[in-house]
């Protein structure tokens, strides 16, 4: 049975290689997978982080902390970075 349509390896390889690319090209010390992971921990911690984009999921992740927690972000959209605000 199939769930969907399926992609063949060397595509899923090649669409991945160039998302490494790009963030390799960029500044950022996390790709935007792992910064969406270490807002929790920015919240508890304190910090900053630089990724390759915010995205909406990173965005949530922040406004979900800051209810949950008392701290507010710092952004800054065009260098895709991420602190806290004490």
């Amino acid at each position: 049975m199939r769930w969907g349509k399926s992609k063949p390896a060397e595509i899923v390889g090649r669409e991945a290689g160039q998302k490494l690319r790009h963030t390799l090209s960029t500044e950022a010390v996390v790709d935007v997978h792992l910064a969406d992971n270490i807002i929790p921990l920015l919240a508890l911690a304190g910090g900053q982080i630089r990724t390759d984009a915010i995205t909406d999921h990173i965005r949530a992740n922040m406004y979900v902390c800051a209810r949950f927690l008392d701290v507010r972000f710092k952004v800054d959209e065009a260098a895709a970075w991420i602190g806290i605000e004490r």
